[in-house]
C-alpha cells in the first residue's frame, strides 16, 4: 500500500563563536561517530538519535529516530484497540529522513507528525558540533512567491496567528515564545497578531524588520502546528496595487508515492533516501 512521502526544503546558516564554524556536515559525522547511548540526547518532544549516515559529497543522507513514551494502539475493523505490548524500557520510534547538499546550503527533510522537525534536527546536530556551531534552518519559498515578497518595499499589514502551547525555555526571550507563552495563560488555543498602518498613505512597516521576523516565524512553522497565519501585505511601489502573500502557502515541498513494507509497517529508510535523491534532483533542475 503506497503512502505520500513528502518533504520540506530549507536553506542553511551556520554559526559559530569568533567566526569560526563547524560544517553541518562534520557534525553529523560526529554524531554517526558516536555509540549508540551517546547518539541518543533529548530534544524537545522526545530522545532524538542519528540512526542512519551515508556520505556521498556534496550530499550527506541522514535518518533520525525519535523515542516518544506515547504512542498508538493497535486495532482493526473488526477488532477494538489494544496496546502494541512494548516491554518497560522501550518506546515508540519515529523515523525522519534528511538529504543535506553541502555545496548549495539547501537541507530536504522529511515532514512527518510526529517526528522530527529541522528546528530539532538542528538543535541536535549543534550538540556535536566541534567547535561550538549553532544550525539555522530557514524554509524555502516558490521562486515567485520569493521574488514579490523579496520586492515588496511598502509593507502596510503583516498578519500572524500562533497556536497556543508551551513555549520552549530557549524562545522565552524571544518574541515567538513570548506571544505563545501569554496564550498559555488565557487558556487560548490561538493568538492573532495584526501589525498595521493606518490610513496614513506615506507611511509603511520597516521592510527590514518584516524580514527578519518572517524568517523567524518560517523556521517556527515547520514545529508540529505552531505556527498557523502568515501573510504579509504591501506593494514594491508606492502607486503599485496591493497584494497580499500567504506564506504558508508557498514554503517549497514535493512529495512522492513509496511503499510501504508490508511486515515492518514502515516506509524503508533507503526508499526515503531513493526519494530525497529524486526530489533534490528535481529541485535542481528547476532552479539550477
Amino acid at each position: 500500500m503506497p503512502e505520500t512521502f513528502r518533504a520540506n526544503i530549507f536553506s542553511l546558516e551556520e554559526f559559530g563563536a569568533d567566526g569560526v564554524i563547524a560544517p553541518l556536515h562534520q557534525a553529523m559525522r560526529g554524531a554517526w561517530g558516536q555509540p549508540t547511548p551517546e547518539r541518543t540526547r533529548h530534544v524537545g518532544a522526545g530522545n532524538r538519535r542519528l540512526e542512519g549516515f551515508e556520505e556521498d559529497p556534496p550530499l550527506y543522507l541522514a535518518n533520525f529516530v525519535t523515542l516518544r513514551f506515547l504512542g498508538p494502539g493497535r486495532g482493526s475493523p473488526t477488532q477494538v484497540i489494544t496496546g502494541m505490548g512494548l516491554r518497560d524500557h522501550e518506546s515508540y520510534a519515529y523515523q525522519t529522513a534528511m538529504l543535506y547538499d553541502s555545496e548549495r546550503s539547501l537541507a530536504f527533510i522529511e515532514s512527518g507528525r510526529p517526528g522530527m522537525g529541522a528546528g530539532a534536527v538542528a538543535t541536535y546536530l549543534g550538540k556535536f558540533a566541534v567547535p561550538a556551531t549553532s544550525y539555522q534552518f530557514t524554509p524555502c519559498l516558490d521562486a515567485e512567491a520569493h521574488r514579490r515578497a523579496m520586492r515588496m518595499q511598502n509593507i502596510r499589514k503583516l498578519q500572524v496567528r500562533v497556536a497556543a502551547g508551551r513555549a520552549r525555555r530557549a524562545d522565552r526571550d524571544e518574541g515567538l515564545g513570548l506571544i505563545a507563552a501569554f496564550t498559555e495563560e488565557f487558556d487560548a488555543n490561538f493568538m492573532d497578531m495584526e501589525l498595521a498602518i493606518g490610513r496614513e498613505r506615506r507611511r509603511f512597516l520597516s521592510a527590514g524588520r518584516v524580514r527578519e521576523f518572517l524568517a523567524s516565524l518560517l523556521r517556527e512553522a515547520d514545529e508540529p502546528d505552531r505556527v498557523l497565519k502568515v501573510r504579509i501585505t504591501g506593494s514594491r511601489h508606492e502607486d503599485d496595487p496591493t497584494e497580499m502573500i500567504d506564506l504558508l502557502q508557498h514554503r517549497e515541498s514535493r512529495e512522492r508515492q513509496l511503499d510501504v513494507d508490508p511486515v515492518e509497517r514502515n516506509i524503508p529508510c533507503g526508499a526515503r533516501w531513493d526519494a530525497l535523491r529524486d526530489i533534490w534532483r528535481q529541485f535542481i533542475l528547476e532552479h539550477g
